[in-house]
């Protein structure tokens, strides 16, 4: 699939967490939120629609982890946004870590040669070094969001954050030259939009919240 189709299908996670939002906190859906979400999964169909039929079409299996990645990260955002009002980011973090160290390694070793995951031995530095600085650069990702949640809000840690799927495309671009038609980069600009428009009224929300009390 590459990079960019995922990332932007990761970015629906709106779609799920607006829902969650309103079962466990109250959060009633606006007329605003509702349109957000139809536009971001109409930016989802456009991304991977030319990915759907022809020599390099995408496999369907890829398009259902995406899927279940999103609907994995708007669990974790709900999650976190129950935790952070008694835990601090730092051991949150770790835990996060360990957790993933610990499944990922597991299912490498038990599922990894069922799917065809092999490494070969004089390639086994490498992949270990490269592991490592992936990990760190994925510890100081998280961390970063982490704080930045704790101390600028939710709402203005997903503005920012909104810019995930537009920064991926244009690395992926740059450093692995992964070329996107335009319709794609359309898919990815409409959902990028869609989830600013929703974390800005967010953020506008918690502002007058607190300029209220």
């Amino acid at each position: 699939i590459g990079p960019c189709p995922p990332v932007t299908i990761l970015f629906m996670y709106p779609v799920v967490t607006v829902p969650l939002a309103w079962l466990f906190f109250g959060d009633r859906p606006t007329t605003l939120r509702w349109g957000v979400m139809a536009f971001i999964l109409l930016g989802v169909v456009l991304t991977v629609s030319p990915g759907l039929s022809g020599p390099k079409s995408f496999s369907g299996g890829g398009i259902v982890i995406a899927i279940f990645s999103g609907i994995a990260f708007a669990l974790y955002l709900i999650f976190m946004q129950l935790g952070f009002k008694k835990l601090h980011p730092i051991p949150v973090s770790l835990v996060q870590f360990f957790t993933i160290f610990v499944l990922s390694s597991v299912i490498l070793i038990v599922v990894g040669p069922s799917l065809g995951v092999e490494v070969l031995p004089q390639n086994r530095s490498g992949f270990i070094i490269c592991g490592l600085i992936l990990g760190a650069l994925t510890l100081v990702g998280y961390l970063s969001n982490n704080f930045g949640v704790r101390f600028m809000g939710a709402g203005m840690a997903s503005i920012i954050a909104a810019i995930g799927p537009v920064m991926t495309a244009l690395l992926g671009w740059i450093l692995i030259q992964d070329k996107l038609q335009g319709i794609q980069w359309l898919g990815i600009i409409v959902v990028t939009l869609s989830v600013l428009a929703l974390s800005y009224e967010r953020w506008r929300i918690q502002a007058r919240a607190a300029a209220n009390k």
